[in-house]
Formats: structure tokens, C-alpha cells, sequence
């Protein structure tokens, strides 16, 4: 084992690290006086404005090299890898802890042998305790004599896998076929038709207040709670669309296929008065609906390697 593996670990710069912060840098000044009037803190602190969510800063480690070292240590005791690992390693650095931490991502420890005599891994969230022909599990502890090895069933189960999903595109090709401007469908009577594929219209579900009422109680539904109530621009969608009535603005579709009305809301699919927060990519590809149906051609289906 290298003697500088805590430095391989550790050398790599910060996510984020290229991010120069510009929009809070130009901020020269914030608000003293809240929407009351009340005095707020004249003092900030020095992150306050760079908590700009997946774009900070933040601590990133390359764990390549640990896997190596996982991967060439196959066949040798789990315990004396291990003590080599913490001889490396400065355990009273809080990062360096953090780092032998993901060893559990890649070598499973809880093991056990069954009274049928093969060997189980042991899931704490899981529904049941999983055969270790039967899971993901690359690298294990063998509970038998604890020597560190290699699931010799992955590559079978990674084959299986390849041959399912082969299994699946090819059961899907039999029955669609994206084609220019469309895509070619075989349905129920086992003819081909040829759908014609447009972009779902942008529209937007607007809630408009009952007559004579300004406020609100939005545990009106729950007896055993306090009421709590809001005014119509405090709402949100969800408690609107409860106190409210809606009506749409902009365009909406028919989709010969499903026979929904669709329309995109803000990123979201509208099907029928229902949201989807994403699209069904066999249903509406590529986020496209059925605009019309007619008889695939010859032509369609010679292109299409069908026929």
C-alpha cells in the first residue's frame, strides 16, 4: 500500500470551487428595516450570501485510489487490510474518518451463512436479508475465514441484466418505431399506424378567489387544530386550488393516443386536470403528443426496417 494514499484521497479542488460568487459580491448593502417596520441586524455573516445551495462550496474527495487499494487487497485478510488503512491514515483528522467512512460503499461486512449454507447479506432498511448471488455487492467480507473477495456472481448477474434490458428494446422495437416526424405504433388489432408527433402547448391554471371572501383558514379540514389563516396572496397553489376556482389560460391539446388533454405548466405535465411533475417518455416523448393517427405507409414501414 502507498505511503502517500491519504494525499491521492485528499488532493482534488472543492466542488465549486471555480464559482466566483459574482451575484452576492455585487450585493454592497441589505435591509435593516423588515416588512414591519421592525429593526433588523445592521451585521451579516461572511457566508450568508454564498449559501447559494448546489453552487458553494464543498469538501470533495477522489476515492479512486481507494478503490484500488480495495480492489488489489482481494484475497488478503480483511483485518490486517484494514490496520494497514489506519496506519496510513491519521485517525484523528476528522477528514481522513470521513474517507475510511466509504469503505462501506464499496466492501459489505454484514454477512452471515444460512442454514441452507450459502451466504446472505444482512439489509437493515430493507424489507428481508438478500443471497449474495443475488445482490449488488462487489466486494465483501467472507464470514467465513474474513478474507476480503470479489462477488464472483456480478459479472453473471451484470450479463443477465444486459440480456433483460436487450429482451426489453426488443419488445419495445416490435411495437414502436420513432420515425421522421413521428413514430410508428403497433396496436391492439396488430396494425402499424402512424402517429404524428407536435410539441405540448405551454399554458398556465390560474385561481381566482370566491366572491366576498379576503381570508382564509387552512386547517379549516383538521378540527383538532388551531386555525391558521392567510389572505389570497398567501396562499399557495395547492391551498388555492382548495378555497378557489381555476380556469386555464393559454392552449391546451388532444392526444389522439391517450385520449388526455395535456398542456405544460411551468416545467410540469397537465394530463386530464392532473399534474405529473415528469414526462412519461413512452407516453409523450421527448415531451410531444399525439396530434393525428393514420395508416403507417409502405414507405414508413420499409424505412423503418419493419417490413
Amino acid at each position: 500500500m502507498r505511503d502517500d494514499l491519504n494525499k491521492q484521497l485528499c488532493e482534488r479542488e472543492r466542488r465549486g470551487s471555480k464559482n466566483k460568487f459574482k451575484s452576492a459580491r455585487r450585493v454592497k448593502a441589505f435591509n435593516t428595516v423588515g416588512e414591519e417596520g421592525e429593526l433588523l441586524s445592521s451585521h451579516e455573516s461572511m457566508t450568508e450570501r454564498h449559501n447559494l445551495g448546489w453552487g458553494r462550496k464543498s469538501f470533495n474527495e477522489n476515492l479512486n485510489p481507494l478503490y484500488g487499494a480495495v480492489r488489489k487487497a482481494v484475497g488478503r485478510p480483511w483485518n490486517k487490510f484494514y490496520s494497514e488503512l489506519c496506519q496510513t491514515f491519521d485517525m484523528s483528522s476528522v477528514i481522513n474518518k470521513h474517507i475510511l467512512q466509504h469503505l462501506e460503499w464499496y466492501v459489505e461486512k454484514e454477512l452471515y451463512v444460512g442454514e441452507d449454507g450459502f451466504i446472505w447479506v444482512r439489509r437493515q432498511y430493507s424489507r428481508g436479508d438478500v443471497l449474495l448471488k443475488d445482490s449488488g455487492v462487489e466486494f465483501y467480507v467472507d464470514p467465513r475465514d474474513g478474507i476480503l473477495r470479489r462477488n464472483k456472481w456480478l459479472d453473471k448477474n451484470h450479463v443477465l441484466k444486459k440480456q433483460k434490458a436487450a429482451e426489453r428494446q426488443k419488445e419495445i422495437l416490435s411495437k414502436e418505431r420513432f420515425v421522421e416526424g413521428g413514430v410508428l405504433r403497433k396496436l391492439e388489432d396488430e396494425q402499424w399506424y402512424f402517429f404524428t408527433l407536435l410539441p405540448i402547448p405551454e399554458g398556465r391554471v390560474v385561481f381566482t378567489p370566491p366572491a366576498g371572501a379576503d381570508r382564509f383558514n387552512i386547517n379549516a379540514k383538521y378540527p383538532n387544530w388551531a386555525p391558521k389563516w392567510k389572505n389570497w396572496d398567501q396562499l399557495s397553489d395547492h391551498e388555492k386550488a382548495q378555497f378557489g376556482t381555476s380556469k386555464i389560460e393559454g392552449n391546451t391539446a388532444y392526444d389522439v393516443f391517450t385520449g388526455a388533454t395535456v398542456m405544460k405548466d411551468k416545467g410540469r405535465l397537465r394530463e386530464n386536470g392532473k399534474w405529473w411533475y415528469s414526462y412519461n417518455g413512452t407516453t409523450y416523448p421527448r415531451g410531444m403528443y399525439h396530434a393525428s393517427k393514420k395508416s403507417a405507409s409502405h414507405k414508413q414501414l420499409r424505412d423503418a426496417g419493419i417490413v
